[in-house]
């Protein structure tokens, strides 16, 4: 499968993001850093915001992105 268009390339970073938040949650690292710091920027959070906060937020842009 190949990502053609700009919305499938959002989407597929978009849910990378969740993956990540997700793994952080269950205590993983990454060698990047945190990603709540990159995700609050991006999204407009607070940096102490819920990760669920984090989730719900990239879920709505998610589905923003949908036909």
């Amino acid at each position: 499968m190949m990502l053609n268009t700009p919305e499938q390339i959002m989407a597929f970073r978009l849910l990378s993001l969740r993956a990540q938040l997700k793994l952080e949650m269950c205590g993983m690292k990454s060698s990047g850093g945190a990603i709540r710091p990159r995700v609050a920027k991006e999204f407009g959070l607070s940096p102490r915001a819920k990760r669920q906060d984090y989730i719900d937020a990239i879920n709505n842009k998610l589905k923003e992105l949908k036909p």
